[in-house]
């Protein structure tokens, strides 16, 4: 009974709208922040382990640092709202 009634509730055409709205607006969003976190610290951690030379680690390093701390105050800024 409560199963049937759960999805009469999502199938109706406002709620779909709405679910379908909010996934578009996250993807779009969450998308951006996995090219981020793809590009400004996993290809720099993998340049750090097949690289030797210490100018280029060094700067992978740095790089590294500052995605992470962009992800640091998105999940701050998510916590306060």
């Amino acid at each position: 009974m409560m199963i049937q009634s759960s999805i009469d509730f999502y199938l109706q055409d406002a709620i779909q709208k709405i679910i379908d709205y909010q996934f578009e607006t996250t993807y779009k969003f969450f998308k951006n922040l996995a090219l981020l976190y793809i590009l400004g610290f996993c290809v720099p951690l993998l340049i750090i382990i097949f690289e030797n030379d210490p100018v280029y680690n060094k700067y992978c390093y740095i790089v590294g640092y500052f995605t992470q701390l962009i992800f640091f105050c998105v999940e701050i800024i998510q916590m306060r709202d």
